[in-house]
């Protein structure tokens, strides 16, 4: 037996095995790039998902579900907490498409905005929409610079918060523009030239700058972080301070990272929202060896047949059907009519699904609840 077919069959006799939270349902092998890659058709045991994956996927350290475990619902409070510009303020009844809570959040520049938790904690809303506006205002400048463009409206500008400076109000005098700002880092009020503003080593007034003496930050707290003393470090023309931490660690951090609510704890609360995630979705989906979400999960975009757990069996040259419960997949037989394969698949559900899903209705969100009481 040659090498190649000896990898080709310890590939083959994998199927019917659990990897980390993968069962291998089927294998074939794919050439790319003049390379023979291994395949393998998988469930995902934290959803139930079936798709096709790549062996060294799989086996990735850092791949741990199909991706269905990031998109999990979360119920911690997280009020007082800050995620960029925002500040959350309170929970509301609403829910995001995908289950999880809609909060009411308090933006630098003075405006609220309700968003999910999911994309606080992701990091892909940061603002009320003013990162947005300012990031505009700024292409909109580097395009005048470049020639792409010829001019912008300075009055349309006022309101609008660039970096961290709200503009007030607009002037024109002796050949340059000029705004009113507040400073949202010290609470300054100054007129400010246009260029000064957009220039890319402006981020403040001018409290920011250690030529000016930076703020006083001894004695304040910014998350699990007591500001101690400054250092004679610096990084980005930003003061380094000697912090220490509600868990007792020190450490040193930036002070545009304190005040932007970067950085709010010696890492320790990165840790404690990582276990909390886990946790999370354990205690949410994970009852008596089965994931309820999985229960009532949509039909996978590559099923062929239209109803989880059927599909057509080239051999034998009918429907084959099956259903997973419980860390075990249980087939339920081939059918000739399509029709049989089906009403087995129903029956199924509704011998092993629906009673588990009764038991558990409380944990489920409206989407859920709404397949169960169809």
């Amino acid at each position: 037996m040659t090498r190649q077919e000896k990898r080709e069959k310890e590939a083959k006799d994998r199927v019917g095995m659990t990897i980390k939270n993968f069962y291998l349902l089927d294998y074939r092998c794919e050439q790319k790039y003049g390379k023979n890659l291994q395949v393998y058709l998988i469930r995902c045991l934290l959803c139930g998902n079936e798709k096709w994956m790549h062996y060294n996927s799989i086996k990735s350290p850092d791949v741990y579900g199909c991706g269905c475990y990031q998109k999990k619902r979360s119920t911690k409070d997280i009020i007082g907490k800050q995620f960029g510009r925002l500040t959350v303020i309170s929970s509301t009844e609403e829910r995001a498409s995908n289950g999880v809570i809609m909060w009411i959040c308090e933006c630098t520049c003075g405006n609220q905005t309700k968003v999910s938790s999911s994309n606080l904690k992701g990091g892909s809303v940061r603002s009320c929409g003013c990162l947005v506006q300012e990031r505009r205002f700024l292409n909109a400048y580097s395009a005048i610079v470049k020639g792409e463009r010829k001019n912008i409206d300075p009055k349309d500008q006022i309101g609008m918060t660039i970096k961290n400076l709200k503009l007030l109000d607009f002037k024109y005098d002796k050949g340059s523009y000029y705004y009113f700002i507040h400073c949202t880092w010290c609470g300054k009020e100054k007129w400010k030239e246009y260029y000064s503003i957009v220039n890319s080593k402006t981020d403040s007034c001018g409290c920011q700058r250690k030529d000016f003496g930076q703020l006083d930050l001894a004695g304040q707290q910014f998350g699990r972080l007591t500001a101690i003393r400054p250092t004679e470090k610096r990084s980005q023309r930003s003061i380094i301070w000697q912090c220490e931490c509600s868990c007792g660690e020190n450490s040193e951090v930036r002070s545009t990272d304190l005040l932007g609510g970067h950085t709010q704890s010696c890492g320790c609360l990165q840790a404690e929202r990582a276990v909390e995630v886990a946790n999370d979705l354990a205690e949410k989906v994970g009852v008596e060896r089965t994931k309820l979400n999985a229960l009532t999960m949509r039909v996978p975009t590559n099923n062929t047949s239209g109803v989880r757990g059927v599909s057509w069996d080239k051999e034998s040259q009918k429907w084959r059907v099956s259903i997973g419960f419980q860390g075990k997949t249980i087939n339920l037989g081939r059918f000739e009519s399509y029709e049989d394969a089906v009403a087995a698949r129903k029956a199924a559900e509704d011998k092993y699904y629906k009673p588990m899903l009764e038991k558990y209705k409380d944990r489920l969100n409206p989407k859920q609840l709404a397949k169960l009481n169809k």
